[in-house]
């Protein structure tokens, strides 16, 4: 997906074309872009025929990706953020792969790289299938197409789509790829480059970044009928994301504000969960579960202070 991009968009397609391996092909989805973009993008397919392009009004990212696997005729589907690169060598290694799902390490670095973090994907490869889909309901194992190549197979023959909501548009679409995969593999290598920047979307603070995904995917398992099984990590995710919005107000409101947003939020928490089911704390991340007593009990005052803290 590409949405106004042109300070990143050669280092990302250059991250492609310098592969490796040489049987791939780019399906980039200009989606509405108002600025230089599209014309990047048409000087780098009059390069190169494996560059295919797109362009559609602007909708987001989880719509942009949808339209492109219409398009797309490879074995595996990876998905590029238009702002990221990837290493020379993800390709060749992942075609000695033949999992349906192919998780790789990805190193998250800001502009100038003087801070830089791996995210381990691959810690999680001596988990069995259930523990993964549990782990990446409840975010503790982080969603993203780009963690992630998918057989294209798996995604056309299921029909599995994208969500359209601004954050989190991943959570069910890998739910639902993990659930059908028959295997599942790691490449334990930070092979994905996430560029950390002012204008990407994990700087942007939003109030409540996943409580519509979490009632979302309670209504995907439903429709499923796989709720019996999944109940007690559907109430996990609905606390984490309670949590996730209680940290997030703390950065975008007074004190006294706080109180008066946690409570509704704390409100929407209890109205949601499903008291007659556990609830999953061995996939909670370890961060919800010492938030969650206080949460239970309204001691807001040192959530408030952690959120002002980070």
């Amino acid at each position: 997906p590409v949405y106004n991009a042109e300070k990143y968009l050669k280092r990302t397609i250059k991250s492609v074309i310098n592969q490796n391996y040489e049987e791939w092909e780019i399906i980039a989805v200009n989606d509405g872009s108002t600025d230089n973009s599209l014309n990047i993008l048409q000087e780098f397919s009059e390069l190169d025929s494996r560059i295919h392009i797109i362009s559609k009004e602007n909708s987001g990212a989880g719509a942009a990706r949808n339209e492109g696997l219409k398009y797309a005729k490879g074995e595996y589907v990876v998905f590029l953020d238009s702002d990221d690169y990837i290493s020379k060598e993800y390709f060749s290694l992942l075609s000695k792969k033949n999992e349906d799902v192919v998780f790789v390490d990805v190193m998250r670095k800001n502009e100038d790289s003087s801070k830089y973090s791996i995210e381990k994907m691959s810690k999680y490869r001596n988990y069995c299938k259930e523990d993964i889909i549990r782990f990446q309901m409840t975010g503790e194992m982080p969603w993203g197409g780009c963690r992630k190549a998918v057989k294209r197979n798996l995604i056309l023959n299921n029909k599995i789509l994208y969500s359209e909501h601004q954050v989190g548009e991943e959570a069910i679409y890998s739910f639902e790829i993990l659930n059908k995969a028959e295997n599942i593999g790691f490449i334990d290598k930070p092979l994905y480059c996430y560029n950390v920047h002012d204008g990407s979307l994990s700087r942007t603070i939003l109030e409540d970044p996943w409580g519509d995904v979490s009632l979302a995917l309670k209504d995907k398992v439903k429709q499923q009928d796989l709720y019996n099984k999944y109940s007690s990590t559907i109430n996990s995710f609905i606390i984490v994301a309670g949590i996730v919005s209680l940290i997030n107000m703390a950065k975008l409101y007074s004190w006294k504000e706080y109180v008066i947003h946690a409570k509704r939020k704390i409100k929407w928490i209890k109205e949601n969960l499903d008291v007659t089911t556990e609830i999953d704390f061995k996939h909670m991340n370890k961060k919800a579960r010492i938030l969650y007593p206080f949460v239970k009990i309204q001691i807001l005052y040192p959530i408030y202070l952690l959120g002002r803290m980070r």
